[in-house]
């Protein structure tokens, strides 16, 4: 490799924000970690290449800057990259680590308690304990720090207190509550991904755990109720309780969790409504936007301030369905800021496109789709498929024809994965059929409605059936 521009080093460097950047500094000026100035010079050199417009990653330029008049050795510069890489790692890891409290006085009385020295113990263990009560969170991570808590004071006075009674009731107990919430929350990523994407997964011991969390009436426990009743609701959908419950639980136990799982809390129950739209229950489509505007308002869409461009176009589609246009025009304007910088003018064209088809000013959205480069093939293939859509709606035939031919040959060129490039060429040869329907051919249209009913995989399947009906 000749240049830097695609290694390890440069990707991971590039992730850094301006506090890491200015403790990693920190960190490679410690002879402590680092005692290779071209380490140090090599991380000024890659900080100083970020600020230019021309950037400069050859290996051999780089190398000059680190030594000058030296001969070029590439095992010299690989080295000095490997150090840089394995120092930032180091640096990262360190991060987390230390950013968890408890976890380091959790470290502390485990060092304490291999060292014998039981007065540095007590006082650490009784300070993790007050620190851990002080915690805002209740969920899985939680359970499990108390557990490592009480494993340290059980391994303690095994050892040094040996007539003391033992907390082995209480660790029993925690070790169940860890292990019933983690399976339980595993278990709502797996069958939420089942329900999306047809895959069969094993649930053992999940029926025996349903049970004793009924049993032993451990549903005032936020961890395992937020899950249990996920679980619930996926497994009995015609029940509507379950996802009624389970929607309280997540403005009721909000303050117990992470903004990172209480995002996937609502994505677990918007994936839910999802699920019951697309077997026909059209009052789903209201819930799943309600669910949407509750997680943008609450902040638990975003993460880092950032807005996942396919959740950006998931609140169009749903405003979409249900009709909304004004909270959908607000929506595409307000959050287009929070959208990545890569996908973002691509993301808001495309999305206010789509508004504009929905108000039938079918102009303006073939004059928003052409503002973009769509560089994700599929976004590319939904923007092109609407400009097919607006051909037809304007009776643009001559130009339909051509953008037809232009899709084939395009969708032809492209590795498409699978069922994807099936979708959009059946769509293409059942809109050249519309095209070729004569007005008074009902044998005919009859026909096509059938065939376009039963295929299995063909985009669009209601927008050409809508079509097919308008012509009767």
């Amino acid at each position: 490799m000749r240049s830097l521009k695609h290694s390890k080093l440069l990707s991971l460097f590039k992730t850094l924000e301006k506090q890491e950047i200015r403790d990693f500094k920190k960190y490679l000026q410690s002879p402590f970690f680092n005692q290779r100035e071209d380490v140090i010079q090599l991380f000024d050199y890659l900080l100083q290449q970020e600020k230019r417009k021309k950037k400069m990653w050859d290996k051999e330029v780089v190398f000059q800057k680190l030594y000058p008049k030296v001969t070029f050795d590439d095992h010299r510069i690989r080295m000095a990259i490997s150090f840089l890489f394995r120092h930032l790692e180091n640096f990262l890891v360190y991060q987390q680590l230390f950013g968890d409290p408890v976890k380091i006085k959790i470290a502390l009385a485990q060092i304490y308690r291999k060292r014998s020295l039981p007065k540095h113990f007590h006082s650490t263990i009784q300070s993790t304990k007050v620190l851990q009560d002080k915690q805002p969170s209740r969920n899985v991570k939680y359970h499990n720090d108390q557990m490592d808590i009480l494993l340290e004071e059980f391994q303690f006075k095994a050892t040094y207190e040996r007539t003391v009674v033992q907390n082995l009731q209480e660790i029993s107990n925690t070790m169940d509550i860890t292990f019933i919430s983690l399976k339980l929350r595993q278990s709502c990523h797996s069958i939420s991904h089942q329900s999306v994407y047809k895959t069969d997964y094993q649930f053992d011991l999940i029926a025996d755990m349903l049970r004793l969390v009924e049993e032993k009436t451990l549903l005032d426990i936020p961890a395992i109720a937020s899950y249990y009743y996920c679980y619930k609701a996926y497994r009995n959908p015609e029940n509507i309780f379950f996802y009624e419950q389970l929607k309280k639980e997540i403005l009721k136990n909000s303050k117990f969790f992470p903004a990172s799982e209480l995002r996937d809390l609502y994505l677990f129950t918007i994936n839910f409504c999802i699920k019951r739209m697309n077997e026909g229950f059209k009052q789903f489509e209201k819930e799943a936007l309600q669910l949407y505007q509750q997680g943008l308002q609450t902040g638990h869409l975003l993460e880092n301030g950032m807005l996942s461009r396919f959740t950006y176009r998931n609140i169009v589609t749903m405003s979409l369905m249900v009709q909304d246009y004004e909270y959908a025009q607000q929506f595409i304007h307000e959050y287009y800021p929070h959208l990545s910088k890569t996908h973002q003018q691509s993301a808001y064209s495309f999305n206010l496109a789509r508004l504009e088809y929905a108000r039938k000013n079918y102009k303006t959205a073939l004059t928003l789709l052409q503002k973009a480069a769509y560089k994700d093939l599929l976004l590319n293939l939904a923007a092109k498929t609407i400009a097919l859509k607006i051909y037809y709606e304007l009776h643009e035939f001559d130009l339909l024809e051509s953008h037809i031919a232009a899709m084939t040959n395009f969708i032809r060129r492209k590795a498409i994965i699978g069922y994807h490039k099936q979708n959009y060429i059946q769509l293409l040869k059942f809109t050249k059929s519309l095209l070729e329907l004569k007005p008074y051919d009902r044998e005919a249209k009859n026909k096509l409605l059938k065939e376009i009913e039963e295929s299995k995989i063909v985009a669009e399947k209601s927008w050409l059936r809508a079509r097919i009906i308008e012509k009767w």
